[in-house]
């Protein structure tokens, strides 16, 4: 299928059985009026979704469907490839598992930064004139996980634009919000404002005299109704390597506070434990996927030196770790 890219394949777990998802988008030479970018190497007017590939690791089978959000290009190259493709729709328990591509959103900001949108520019981690912070993954109880990047106004340091890309009933969506007049800060002021808590100070301060590595995760955003909130969660590293979750850091306005979980944070900083939350627990979620990582590099490993028993137990205990509820 040399129409197709393919885009690193995720190992998903459906059903109890393990699967490898590989999702192929199909480049376009020409677009009417489309930016053009870079993709694979070669510059393009852009990529459409066209075909999911699935792959049993037990048998070696491979079957390709049509992806949900295929359009009319995708839907003529099905019928021009015949037998490769399947008739049927893709599953609906590998649709609810389907992401956003993480390196589509890398290519779309890339486009967006450009000065034919003027969406703003994206921060330097850490500095500003760093390099572009990567986008981060969030979670909405609405469109499952997805990724988040801001973009900044140069020439008031202020965040412009916040940009969402998800998957909501196998459909890619891409959500942009602007951001313009007061309020409008920066996660390094956002930063400033946590780092001056008396409480995030001790709780560092005990995680360092336990020597244990503190590493602050990138600033998630979210424009609710009590105006534009942020906050970060904080994680601590100990020399065995085990990952806890340390604090999360908020704040909406000049108000700011830290507390150990998500809901006591937006607790505090609301004042109102039922007022409407962020959709995303960012710390449950940077958990839940280190110890997946671990678990998955255990069983490749495995797989690698042929130990079927010892894939065994890390697949069976990667299978309950991603069958867990995830965070709300």
């Amino acid at each position: 299928m040399p129409m197709v890219s393919w885009l690193p394949g995720e190992l998903v777990i459906v059903e109890g059985r393990a699967v490898w998802v590989v999702q192929g988008v199909i480049p376009l030479s020409e677009y009417p009026l489309a930016t053009h970018g870079r993709w694979g190497g070669r510059d393009v007017a852009g990529v459409k979704p066209g075909f999911v590939a699935l792959m049993e690791p037990e048998s070696g089978s491979v079957r390709v469907y049509l992806d949900p959000a295929a359009d009319a290009l995708a839907k003529a190259w099905a019928t021009i490839l015949g037998p490769l493709v399947e008739s049927s729709p893709l599953p609906p328990a590998i649709v609810a598992e389907l992401h956003y591509p993480r390196l589509l959103i890398e290519a779309q900001l890339r486009i967006l930064e450009g000065p034919a949108w003027h969406f703003g520019k994206r921060p330097g981690r850490r500095e500003a004139d760093g390099p572009p912070e990567s986008p981060v993954p969030v979670w909405s109880v609405r469109d499952g996980p997805g990724w988040q990047s801001v973009m900044e106004d140069p020439a008031r340091q202020a965040l412009a634009t916040i940009l969402t890309a998800s998957r909501r009933a196998g459909i890619m969506r891409l959500e942009v919000v602007r951001q313009e007049g007061q309020g409008a800060e920066n996660a390094r002021e956002a930063e400033r404002r946590w780092n001056r808590l008396p409480i995030l100070s001790r709780w560092r301060d005990s995680a360092r005299a336990a020597r244990d590595s503190i590493i602050p995760g990138t600033v998630r955003w979210y424009p609710g109704p009590a105006g534009l909130m942020a906050w970060q969660p904080i994680i601590a590293v100990n020399r065995f390597g085990r990952v806890t979750a340390l604090a999360v850091a908020a704040s909406v306005g000049e108000r700011a506070t830290a507390a150990r979980d998500p809901e006591s944070a937006w607790a505090e900083l609301l004042g109102d434990p039922t007022a409407p939350k962020p959709p995303e627990s960012a710390v449950a979620e940077a958990e839940r996927w280190l110890k997946a990582r671990e678990w998955m590099a255990r069983a490749d490993s495995a797989l690698a030196r042929g130990d079927l028993t010892a894939f065994g137990r890390a697949f069976e205990a990667l299978r309950k770790l991603l069958a867990e509820e995830p965070p709300k």
